[in-house]
């Protein structure tokens, strides 16, 4: 994190991954709200004079904010009015609840004032002012209120990213400043800030800050015109403020996207369902030994077809099964971490395809050409960051030949979408209508709906869990992972000796060791599989290249195949870092954050 630099801001680069807003869309939305909001003749004959704003962070995250608004009335009005936005979106489609909390509005003097508390949608109203009477001149408003779950929490720091002014004032604003209280007295070089003025979508900076252990001071150095603001992101170690559980994220989000009370029914209905449509055919048969991978799949087909999902381990054993059939080599070789700890590093060199060797599948071609789009040879730390666009083509082609071979009745991953996406459906639709059930009713405080709360959310996850029991395989498709079962059995019962003695019978031992290797990767027993060869299988295959000089046995060649595993498995799915949102490095804008909004006088 970058420490904070007063008075001047130094500006980072945007990190790889970080959305930067679309000017014309923030131009556009700005422009609506301007038509919406835009008052009659003389809406200009006032402005705000001052707006200072201080700002508490708890331990637990909560923020206890005071805004002092000082403006000029022109013309008489009867106050003023505050719009805050209280909910939003997240970037996985979520409804966030900042948990909103109205304190007071009072003037200098502490006197309350006259208020109105209305919820509009996304945002709450506060209008402050007297219908019966008008004031002109230099007016002060004081509003205090307070928020949760703004503080973002990121692997390495965490965040308060926060539009102090709001860029919706259709006036300017003479000078605007913030003042930050941490819950730890931090020194300057633990904290990072970024600060941004102007119009919703700006990078301007035309601020001054100052910081002091555990207290942050930004101030504009220029007024801000209308329609703009001041927005500031403050970075801190992590464990300064304590996220909250996973148990309040879930309640948080059932709160905010509320189902009906309709559990029994709906399990009823999605339990008959199952039975019909979702639970595999009953074959009668049992599982038996079986001393050879079923024919005509590969071992990411295996996997699959057992679990109904295409995993790491499925297309990492597919590479192995590549190389064993000639069309890549796998090298690996050590070093040392900090010249102590060692480390095996590993390569994949592509090779042409063997004379007369069966065509490869849809999804394998797409496999090989994610592995070696940018050369012959890879080190697999090189697949960081860029393989990850394969994947998608790449288990869509595993679940489409499955269904294309007649072993699914359609892809396990449209059918489980199909009703995560029928859950969340119910869970928003469900939403709305608790509440408008509890309006109907005539009740009014949120305890009043919680029963149909809870019972909308129990339903909802019926829906989601169902979603993992749904994809039904067909009768070949059972039959078939009965025999993958079987293989696996044979992997885990087999002796040794009794493969010495097919040896001796003239079988070939390593050519059944190699060919059933990578299905017993798929199937999670290739350690046991190595265990049963050690001794019988001593020297390394063609297709694997070890460290120069070291020991071979079977192993020890497996356990590092299921290194391999894991650092593939790591450098396959790195995708770029996206900041999430975060407004430090450069990432960050005026308008954006949480907080924000505008108002106006009336």
């Amino acid at each position: 994190m970058v420490p904070v630099s007063a008075p001047s801001h130094r500006r980072t680069r945007r990190p790889p991954g970080a959305r930067r807003p679309s000017i014309r869309r923030l131009a556009a939305a700005q422009a609506v709200v301007c038509l919406i909001g835009a008052a009659p003749a003389g809406a200009l004959d006032w402005s705000i004079r001052d707006y200072d704003v201080r700002i508490r962070v708890a331990a637990d995250g909560e923020l206890t904010i005071s805004e002092r608004i000082e403006v000029d009335f022109e013309s008489p009005r009867h106050g003023i009015y505050r719009v805050i936005p209280v909910r939003e979106t997240t970037r996985a489609g979520l409804t966030r609840d900042l948990r909103f909390e109205f304190d007071a509005a009072v003037d200098p003097a502490g006197r309350a004032l006259s208020t109105q508390v209305k919820r509009e949608g996304a945002r709450v109203r506060i209008r402050i002012g007297d219908a019966d009477r008008t004031v002109s001149g230099v007016q002060t408003y004081v509003l205090r209120y307070r928020v949760r779950r703004v503080v973002d929490f990121y692997d390495d720091h965490d965040e308060l990213y926060w539009n102090v002014t709001g860029n919706e004032w259709a006036v300017p604003i003479g000078a605007a400043r913030v003042r930050v209280e941490l819950p730890e007295t931090l020194p300057e070089e633990r904290v990072s800030l970024a600060v941004y003025t102007g119009a919703a979508g700006a990078r301007e900076e035309d601020a001054t800050a100052r910081y002091t252990p555990g207290v942050l001071e930004v101030e504009t150095t220029r007024p801000l015109a209308e329609w703009s603001g001041l927005t500031f992101a403050l970075g801190w170690p992590k464990g300064i403020v304590e996220p909250p559980s996973a148990a309040s994220r879930v309640a948080d989000v059932l709160r905010a996207n509320v189902p009906l009370l309709l559990p029994l029914p709906v399990g009823w209905w999605v339990w008959r369902r199952w039975r019909t449509r979702g639970r595999d055919p009953r074959t009668g048969r049992v599982v038996t030994v079986q001393y050879e991978p079923p024919p005509g799949l590969g071992p990411a087909h295996v996997g699959t077809l057992v679990d109904e999902r295409v995993d790491m381990r499925d297309l990492t054993a597919d590479v192995v099964d590549l190389a064993v059939r000639g069309h890549l080599r796998i090298e690996t070789d050590e070093s040392r971490l900090l010249g102590i700890f060692p480390r095996q590093e590993f390569a994949l060199l592509r090779l042409q395809a063997p004379e007369g060797a069966a065509p490869l599948s849809a999804h394998e071609s797409e496999l090989l050409a994610g592995l070696f789009e940018r050369g012959e040879r890879v080190e697999l730390s090189d697949l960081r960051q860029r393989f990850y666009k394969h994947l998608p083509a790449i288990r869509r082609g595993v679940y489409d030949e499955l269904v294309a071979a007649g072993l699914f009745e359609a892809s396990p991953e449209s059918v489980r979408n199909r009703w995560l996406g029928l859950g969340v459906v119910w869970l928003v639709a469900g939403g709305l209508l608790s509440v408008a059930w509890a309006r109907w009713q005539g009740l009014s405080t949120p305890l009043a709906i919680l029963p149909a709360l809870f019972g909308v959310g129990l339903s909802g996850a019926i829906l989601l869990v169902a979603a993992h029991a749904m994809p039904r395989r067909t009768r070949k498709g059972v039959e078939l992972t009965l025999w993958a079962r079987g293989l696996e059995e044979f992997v885990n019962r087999v002796e040794s000796p009794r493969l010495e003695l097919e040896e001796r019978a003239g079988l070939d031992p390593r050519a059944h060791f190699e060919r059933v290797l990578p299905y017993a990767m798929a199937l999670g027993v290739a350690s046991r599989w190595a265990e049963v060869f050690e001794g019988i299988y001593t020297t390394p295959p063609s297709w694997y290249q070890g460290p120069a000089g070291a020991h071979f046995s079977s192993r020890s060649f497996v356990g590092g195949l299921e290194s391999m595993r894991g650092t593939m498995a790591t450098s396959m799915t790195a995708a770029p870092r996206s900041s999430g949102g975060s407004g430090l490095g450069g990432g960050g804008f005026s308008g954006g954050g949480h907080g924000g909004g505008g108002g106006g006088a009336w």
